[in-house]
């Protein structure tokens, strides 16, 4: 059976980069996955504001983050869908031998791959104040030692780097982290940017690839950037002829669901009942518009016919309730 990693690098052969976006659980990965998506990233920050309203402050531990993983890449399995799927793994939890464990337990989990950033623990979000990272020989030593703990030689290991917009942070020691994190055996690099401004983005793909010409590099097309009122947004073709091959707008899925669950219920509110019945017209013929089918509920149905079948097709036969 083709491992996830492996249909991963198989994407972005195929069609020259992958552009996603992030989910935070089970069912926002099934719908993006019925909507049409490759490939996802679950995002870190939205992972923690779906999981306990909270920051990207690293409150989100290894345990929450591995199974809320194995979660996903089960559902996405169980449902048919072959997604691969990309989870942010912080800082590895720690140092090599932490990073190691980490590592082994992604794999099991059933993703594709893990990114793991430079930071100082405790880490935040990219675009938050405070940011500090490791000294290089740490840092490239994690990275070695994530490689090295791979079982699966498709697990694909992203290295990300805060230093552009760190404590003391310059494009040239981003630069120099790259080029390390590469040769440590990292399958794409990803440099955390500040702003949406293309010559940053373009200068950091040029100095990285003039050395390493087979660097893969990622790109987070973050929110935080604002690209509506950009005057002319990058877009993922331009950013793949830089070299970006693996882009992702990290909190799209949390997003959407904020606002769409936001509306609806400041609807509800106002209109009490009401909010219901237009929520239903509104759902209608929508491919989400069964909660039953959302989760399957007919094929679990069918499992118990098949193993019991005397019992629980009399159950089902003889009680209310949705049946196919």
């Amino acid at each position: 059976m083709k491992s996830p990693g492996k249909k991963f690098k198989e994407l972005i052969e195929k069609d020259g980069y992958i552009f996603t976006g992030g989910v935070y659980d089970a069912i926002s990965a099934k719908v993006a996955a019925m909507a049409g998506m490759k490939a996802l990233y679950l995002s870190g920050y939205s992972q923690s504001l779906g999981l306990l309203g909270r920051s990207d402050m690293e409150f989100v531990q290894r345990h929450q983050a591995v199974d809320n993983s194995r979660r996903i890449a089960e559902a996405l399995e169980d449902g048919g869908f072959d997604v691969p799927v990309i989870a942010d793994a912080d800082t590895g939890y720690g140092s090599v031998n932490q990073v190691q464990y980490t590592v082994r337990s992604f794999e099991r989990a059933g993703v594709a791959g893990i990114h793991l950033e430079d930071q100082t623990i405790p880490k935040r979000c990219g675009h938050i104040a405070g940011k500090t990272v490791l000294p290089m020989e740490e840092s490239v030593g994690k990275i070695a030692a994530a490689v090295d703990a791979k079982t699966d030689k498709d697990f694909i290991i992203i290295a990300r780097t805060d230093a552009l917009g760190a404590a003391g942070g310059s494009m040239e020691d981003a630069v120099k982290r790259a080029i390390a994190y590469h040769d440590a055996g990292a399958d794409m690099i990803w440099c955390e940017f500040g702003s949406a401004s293309r010559e940053l983005a373009k200068e950091f793909a040029t100095l990285t690839r003039a050395l390493r010409p087979k660097m893969g590099l990622a790109f987070n097309y973050s929110s935080s950037f604002k690209w509506h009122e950009q005057e002319k947004p990058m877009t993922a073709t331009e950013l793949e002829k830089m070299g970006y091959t693996f882009m992702f707008v990290t909190l799209f899925g949390i997003h959407a669901a904020t606002v769409s669950l936001y509306s609806h219920f400041k609807e509800m509110k106002n209109a009490e009942e009401m909010a219901q019945w237009d929520l239903e017209v509104r759902k209608l013929g929508h491919p989400t518009e069964s909660h039953h089918i959302m989760g399957d509920t007919a094929v679990y149905q069918a499992v118990e016919q098949k193993f019991l079948p005397t019992v629980a097709t009399e159950r089902i036969e003889a009680s209310e309730g949705y049946k196919e």
